[in-house]
């Protein structure tokens, strides 16, 4: 690799990398690496420990943050949590469980559906938003290239890593 021209005259900095772990956020990583230590957040842990072992191994300094993106789209399947809750009594012996284990069932049980509504009702209010944003012809005509757009791309994508 090339001496970097990047300077860093005030001493170690830390750098966060969001995204992809592969490409150009890897090389940027890794780059970056070299002027403080490297915060690489992103979905997949096993692509983002071996960004950050790679990084360590070079005697530098990296910590890899799993961000919450499939805990929101868990917590927002309502079929997912009900499914949790079902299967709750096959991992607790509810039949021995005293006060304290009920209160704390309870609580779970609580924080989960207030979550639940708290979720669903801001997807609710940003779809009636999305709906006024889309009353007219033109709105409308925007968004469907737009989606067009995105959805030919990805499919694009798709069938390139075949």
């Amino acid at each position: 690799m090339q001496a970097s021209p990047l300077k860093n005259p005030a001493g170690p900095k830390a750098y966060i990398i969001t995204g992809r772990t592969s490409g150009m956020g890897r090389l940027a990583a890794l780059e970056l690496a070299s002027h403080g230590v490297v915060v690489l957040v992103g979905r997949d842990r096993q692509k983002l420990e071996e960004v950050r072992q790679t990084i360590e191994e070079g005697g530098r300094r990296a910590v890899s943050v799993l961000c919450g993106a499939g805990m929101a789209v868990t917590l927002g399947n309502p079929k997912l949590m009900v499914f949790y809750i079902a299967l709750l009594p096959s991992l607790i012996d509810l039949s021995s469980a005293g006060f304290q284990e009920w209160a704390i069932l309870s609580c779970v049980t609580l924080v989960t559906l207030v979550t639940l509504a708290t979720i669903d009702l801001s997807w609710t209010f940003l779809a009636h938003k999305a709906r006024l944003l889309l009353r007219t012809p033109r709105a409308v005509r925007i968004a469907n290239r737009v989606g067009a757009f995105a959805l030919g791309g990805a499919a694009a994508a798709i069938a390139s890593r075949n």
